[in-house]
């Protein structure tokens, strides 16, 4: 009878250990990213900020928000190993919601991380940046993200299997099939 009290108990406390961990993250300070070998040195701090950045909400932390967000921004401006495509067509919610793209560059960068070997990154980064940028508006809405009609037609094409199709009809890589 132990067992099944115990499972109960760490179902209510694990949700609140990857809390305090998500706070816990340091932001790298005094960080120099002046040569090549720099931004593979922080590789894996990038990805631990992309995490940090995921996991809490917009209008918590805000001053390690803006360090956060300073030494990403700074990391991808420069990093050799990650180019991000960036294409109006594909990152509409970026009008209402300018902050967004912040999430987008975090999902691309953390997927080119993670897959460096893809054939087709251009793809797979818009997808991974645009369902990025879902998840992170779905968790701050109404908290520091307005609704966006945008969003939500992504959000229906997630929903649907169409995210890829679409992304591919943005790109001009496929013919355009019927509209939402």
């Amino acid at each position: 009878m132990k067992w099944p009290i115990t499972l109960l108990m760490l179902a209510f406390i694990l949700p609140d250990i990857k809390t305090l961990y998500a706070q816990d993250f340091p932001v790298p300070k005094k960080y120099k990213l002046k040569k090549e070998e720099d931004y593979y040195r922080y590789e894996k701090d990038i990805l631990k900020t992309i995490d940090w950045m995921n996991k809490t909400p917009l209008n918590q932390s805000p001053k390690k928000w803006k360090k956060a967000t300073g030494f990403f921004l700074e990391w991808i401006t420069g990093c050799p190993q990650v180019t991000i495509e960036l294409h109006e067509e594909t990152v509409p919610f970026l009008e209402k919601n300018e902050i967004l793209l912040i999430p987008f560059f975090a999902g691309w960068t953390k997927y080119a991380l993670e897959n460096p070997e893809e054939e087709n990154p251009l793809v797979q980064g818009h997808l991974a940046g645009i369902q990025n940028a879902i998840a992170f508006y779905q968790k701050n809405l109404r908290q520091g993200i307005d609704e966006d009609p945008e969003m939500e037609k992504l959000i229906e094409l997630q929903g649907k299997n169409r995210l890829v199709g679409w992304i591919k009809e943005q790109l001009g890589l496929q013919e355009k099939s019927s509209k939402l």
